[in-house]
């Protein structure tokens, strides 16, 4: 099952997908960690991926693809400030601490500091963490939600910038 996912952006789940669009966004974010969406993870041979195991014949394999243009790196944003709901912020770790003075406040109901990630989809249709396993040297208790993710992966939440394959 490897091979099918071979150099893929891709997504498993236990049923069939059947997209539809209201299900992608939610005002409710209630996860402090990560972003409610639509997740894919890259698959990279290097990378022990504990996801594998889910792959099998019950399970449903989506491609998931989108052009590199639907993609928006965070210094090109902070250049020029705008609204990019039909973009994809790639977030790498070099971008941590300017992205979480713009988009971090401190919750008083659970005491922490975490990203406000309905505020980040008021500017972009998704987030990429391809970078996720660069090692960030700062401030680590401002960092727990990137340290909550697992793989190299991203979220969306506009589904009209991506399609989806079963393969």
């Amino acid at each position: 099952m490897d091979n099918l996912i071979q150099g893929r952006k891709y997504h498993v789940s236990i049923s069939e997908i059947d997209i539809i669009r209201s299900e992608f966004h939610s005002d409710a974010e209630i996860n402090f960690l990560k972003p409610k969406g639509f997740w894919y993870l890259y698959h990279i041979e290097d990378h022990d991926h504990d996801c594998l195991p889910m792959i099998d014949e019950n399970r449903f394999i989506y491609e998931v693809s989108f052009s590199e243009d639907k993609f928006i790196e965070y210094s090109n944003f902070l250049k020029n400030p705008a609204i990019y709901t039909s973009r994809i912020l790639k977030l790498t770790a070099d971008d941590l601490v300017d992205f979480g003075s713009k988009f971090m406040f401190f919750d008083d109901k659970i005491m922490v500091r975490r990203i406000d990630w309905y505020k980040v989809k008021q500017v972009f249709g998704g987030i990429d963490f391809q970078d996720h396993r660069k090692v960030y040297k700062g401030k680590l208790d401002d960092l727990v939600w990137w340290n909550s993710i697992d793989f190299p992966s991203g979220c969306i939440w506009n589904p009209n910038i991506f399609n989806i394959i079963r393969i």
